[in-house]
């Protein structure tokens, strides 16, 4: 019975260290697929200035307009679609 228990407790304690495991994992990856702005944002903008139109067409072929910015904390311009300006005017002004 000793034994079945030592058993029982070393196979929770693994679970345990794989699940926390796998939790970081996950977490790191989804913090590495979502740190930025998406690169047809970037690319809208390259070789324009800050404060000129600029639109992205997203994957369904629907083209959002917007400005270029440099947001807080990026030293790059970034196409901001018209209908996000509102949230960003004051940090980027």
């Amino acid at each position: 019975m000793k034994l079945i228990l030592q058993i029982l407790s070393t196979l929770i304690l693994l679970n345990s260290v794989t699940i926390s495991a796998n939790a970081e994992e996950a977490m790191r990856n989804y913090k590495n697929k979502h740190r930025g702005p998406p690169a047809k944002a970037i690319e809208a903008c390259q070789n324009l200035a800050d404060g000129v139109s600029c639109s992205i067409t997203r994957p369904r072929s629907e083209t959002l307009d917007g400005t270029c910015r440099t947001p807080p904390r990026l030293k790059q311009l970034v196409c901001v679609p018209e209908n996000k300006k509102h949230r960003h005017q004051n940090k980027l002004e």
